[in-house]
């Protein structure tokens, strides 16, 4: 019993440092956990996560391997070996990683999205909509409304003009219905390489794109050319905060 309490007081410890990204000293902390306490997998799943932020990727996938096999259907270390593999720019290993996810947790937005991004950066721009839009259908709180915007970009790559400006109009009006209802505003942040927006009040058909898309290679010239034209028409404020992180 003894040892108990000190596992959850060093545990608690290291979570505390973690929140204060002082990882140095809740490594140190963790450490301690997992050696009075080693089939502990939430405390190797929470090592996992301190050598993640060190960009340490090697140990942070070993721990939350192990974290996984202490604890089979624990999702979390596979989600974050998904992530690693985004940040490395595996993108196909990261595809396989948040399809167990899916796989387990049917209702998981956020690997939905991330699995759409992962085959957008790869040129599957059909795959992509395809996830995104799986993840719209579980947005039952309208929190991803900025897909759409994903998704018209995507179909900008496939050369569907009139399909991506459907996708265009059904953000703003999304946003105007929840300027209406007088819905906070609110910031999607996912992985690195998500899309984040920030959605401020808008008038009228203020569609808030981000100058980081025109500076990206998200599109090419020409498309993104296209997509001035589309916004110019709109009488769209290109001064916006929609940015790729």
């Amino acid at each position: 019993m003894i040892v108990n309490k000190e596992v959850e007081k060093y545990f608690n410890i290291a979570k505390s440092y973690y929140y204060e990204n002082n990882y140095e000293e809740s490594l140190k902390n963790i450490n301690k956990v997992i050696a009075m306490s080693p089939e502990h997998a939430i405390a190797y799943y929470n090592r996992g996560s301190i050598y993640h932020r060190l960009r340490d990727y090697k140990k942070a996938i070993y721990d939350y391997k192990k974290a996984r096999i202490l604890q089979p259907h624990f999702t979390e270390p596979i989600f974050a070996i998904a992530c690693i593999n985004i940040e490395l720019g595996n993108y196909n290993q990261a595809i396989e990683y948040y399809e167990i996810v899916i796989g387990e947790k049917k209702d998981d937005k956020k690997a939905y999205v991330n699995i759409g991004i992962s085959y957008y950066i790869i040129g599957e721009y059909e795959n992509a909509i395809a996830h995104y839009l799986d993840a719209l259908d579980l947005d039952k709180n309208k929190k991803l409304t900025y897909l759409n915007i994903n998704i018209g970009i995507a179909y900008i790559k496939l050369k569907r003009y009139d399909i991506a400006k459907k996708y265009f109009e059904e953000y703003l009006k999304i946003i105007k219905d929840k300027n209406s209802n007088k819905f906070e505003n609110e910031t999607i942040k996912e992985s690195k390489e998500v899309f984040v927006l920030k959605e401020r009040n808008l008038v009228d058909d203020m569609l808030f794109l981000t100058k980081n898309i025109f500076d990206s290679n998200l599109l090419s010239y020409d498309e993104k050319f296209l997509l001035i034209d589309w916004i110019y028409i709109k009488k769209v404020d290109t001064q916006s905060n929609y940015l790729l992180q």
